[in-house]
């Protein structure tokens, strides 16, 4: 595996973990989270995943990797949150309930 795609994930892994539960945080803020614990880890896990993306494809670019390393990975980030708020999504009831 490429050196700077290493540094780039360790740098998605840095930011997500701490700006993603800020976001979880203030996003349940703003609506409580319903669906139990399950919940909460699935919008906690999107949260820091889509978060990482603009840094991630920020710093690949910079690092040398160009936009051949980071649309991949900001698509890759970018898919694998939607998919985790689907899995949120599964576990959360009914809004207008």
């Amino acid at each position: 595996m490429d050196e700077t795609l290493l540094q780039v994930i360790a740098i998605c892994a840095v930011f997500g973990l701490i700006f993603g539960p800020l976001t979880a945080r203030s996003s349940h803020r703003q609506q409580a989270i319903t669906g139990g614990p399950v919940a909460q880890f699935f919008h906690l896990l999107a949260s820091m995943t889509f978060v990482a993306i603009l840094p991630g494809v920020l710093v690949s670019v910079l690092l040398g990797g160009g936009l051949r390393m980071g649309l991949p990975l900001g698509i890759v980030l970018f898919i694998s949150s939607f998919l985790l708020l689907l899995v949120y999504a599964a576990f959360e009831p009914d809004a207008t309930s």
